[in-house]
């Protein structure tokens, strides 16, 4: 294998790396920002809380 090839090769390993870690970060930052959110929201309360099949 020549160094051309080895070159090219680490730089395609590095940059599907860095996709693929800015994929997973994504990811993580958005779902910790919907549990902040829902942590934040006031629980249903009234109708809106019984299911259809509710007794209440």
């Amino acid at each position: 294998m020549t160094v051309a090839v080895t070159v090219a090769m680490a730089v395609a390993a590095t940059i599907v790396m860095t996709v693929a870690a800015t994929a997973v970060i994504s990811v993580a930052m958005t779902v910790a920002a919907e549990v902040a959110a829902a942590s934040r929201r006031p629980p249903a309360v009234g109708p809106v809380d019984r299911g259809a099949g509710s007794p209440l």
